[in-house]
């Protein structure tokens, strides 16, 4: 593996850090310069020779998320123009990957023309986590790669949940439903799955269909909690509906707004996240518990490379 190298461009990206130590490497982090009028300028620390490897960046493209995407496109031309023979990218959470173009009366969604510029910044292939869309892996011309966390979420909740027949899945929307029901099929339990009507401009109600939750410890999967407003609706709905215990995972802690006040005050004991996405210090909150996924990208890349 010498001819490998692993890059980041947040040196708080702690599955950045894992993942290379699994192939006994140091992850190298680019210096990058910030000027008053917001331009960025991305260089390589000094004495970093990269002609004829394969360069692997690991990095989520969140808030600031455009600013996130130049750094990325900066860095991958960069090693190119320095002789990388080639730019691997894992980006575990895609900014802009809930901007497909599939809603009704839209013609081409934002993330169309992200994969156009993630190509065009000579990028080689493309490797993420529980993408939202999957219409999104047919916007790429480069090999793409959509990691599926479900054998790894139903493992970790076989683990901590001694009592799965007690136990019941949930999807708080129609997006979720296919995750829920992979997971659910893995350990053999009970799923209910919710739907959104829209009352009106500022409120969505939740609807149920399927088993009961009464005296249930229920748990909500989906891929991402960005304002966490659905799952935390479904959560009190859950509650009254006789639920004992609630909990929840989530793929990608994107995290904005009031979620973390939001999330403390909820009926969800504890919100499982996964470190695709740094969490910030303010977002390190006891109720929520990270799960490492190192190891699953250790195995997909050791047997791709």
């Amino acid at each position: 593996m010498k001819n490998i190298e692993f890059f980041t461009l947040n040196k708080n990206f702690q599955l950045a850090h894992n993942i290379a130590s699994k192939f006994n490497k140091q992850v190298i982090i680019p210096e990058i310069a910030h000027f008053s009028d917001s331009e960025i300028r991305v260089e390589l620390p000094q004495g970093v020779d990269v002609s004829g490897i394969c360069a692997y960046i690991v990095y989520s493209t969140v808030d600031p998320v455009n600013r996130s995407y130049m750094k990325l496109f900066f860095l991958a031309d960069l090693l190119k123009r320095r002789g990388a023979k080639k730019v691997h990218v894992i980006i575990p959470y895609i900014g802009y990957s809930r901007q497909c173009g599939c809603k009704t009366g839209e013609t081409i969604g934002h993330a169309k023309v992200i994969a156009r510029l993630i190509e065009s910044s000579g990028i080689d292939s493309v490797d993420s986590f529980e993408i939202h869309d999957g219409t999104l892996e047919s916007f790429f011309s480069i090999p793409f790669k959509n990691i599926l966390l479900r054998r790894f979420i139903a493992e970790d909740i076989q683990e901590r949940f001694s009592m799965l027949d007690n136990i019941c899945l949930i999807a708080p929307d129609k997006g979720a439903r296919s995750r829920v029901e992979d997971i659910a099929k893995l350990l053999s339990v009970d799923t209910i799955f919710f739907s959104k009507k829209r009352i009106d401009e500022s409120c969505v109600n939740v609807l149920a269909s399927g088993g009961s939750c009464l005296d249930k410890n229920c748990i909500i999967i989906d891929d991402i909690i960005n304002t966490g407003g659905t799952a935390i609706k479904v959560a009190n709905k859950l509650k009254e509906q006789g639920a004992q215990k609630i909990y929840a995972y989530f793929v990608h802690p994107v995290l904005s707004g009031n979620v973390i006040e939001n999330l403390q005050k909820s009926p969800i004991g504890t919100a499982f996240v996964t470190n695709t996405v740094p969490l910030q210090d303010n977002e390190k909150i006891e109720k929520i518990k990270v799960l490492d996924v190192s190891e699953v990208l250790f195995k997909y890349l050791k047997d791709n490379m």
